[in-house]
């Protein structure tokens, strides 16, 4: 399966107990959607490979314990630390009309509401702290905090995202 037909659901965290169980760091809003999952793909070396699950948990904070069939021992989960996890397309939850998954809002153009149209998304970044929008303004990638105070509206119709960016902002990342 090729990367560009999956979606990133996480990554492993770290080893759990002795008997291989994997931590998965789940990147959803919606982690108990995933309680029956019965295979994962990880990305080894660029190359998704799949990986069948015996059992797993959710846990609170967008975490699950994982017991992987192909891992027996603490060593066999090691090698797993720090890997994506990654779905195919095909398993994203269903959205309401108003709501919609970061990846596509590459292309998005982003009109400010005082300055008019800026660019569009070239890609978006994902920490602990704060999402972030990459934006190709003139010729150069801004970056754009997703936070309601900044980010307005996104219109899927007609793919804009409407922001309200502080004084100062575009400078910045100049």
């Amino acid at each position: 399966m090729k990367k560009e037909d999956c979606f990133l659901l996480g990554y492993v965290q770290k080893t759990h107990g002795l008997k291989g169980e994997i931590a998965l760091v789940l990147d959803t809003d919606s982690p108990n959607s995933y309680t029956n999952l019965k295979s994962i793909l990880l990305l080894q070396k660029n190359i998704l490979v799949p990986f069948m699950i015996k059992k797993i948990e959710i846990l609170p904070n967008r975490r699950a314990i994982v017991k992987l069939e192909e891992s027996n021992n603490v060593d066999d989960a090691q090698k797993l630390v720090h890997l994506e996890v990654h779905l195919p397309l095909s398993m994203l939850p269903n959205l309401n009309e108003d709501e919609y998954f970061l990846h596509e809002v590459l292309g998005y153009v982003v009109v400010d509401v005082e300055k008019g149209n800026l660019g569009k998304i070239s890609n978006f970044y994902e920490s602990p702290h704060q999402d972030l929008l990459g934006m190709t303004y003139n010729e150069v990638e801004v970056l754009i905090p997703w936070v309601d105070a900044i980010v307005k509206k996104v219109d899927k119709t007609n793919q804009i995202i409407e922001v309200d960016l502080p004084e100062g902002l575009l400078e910045l990342n100049l």
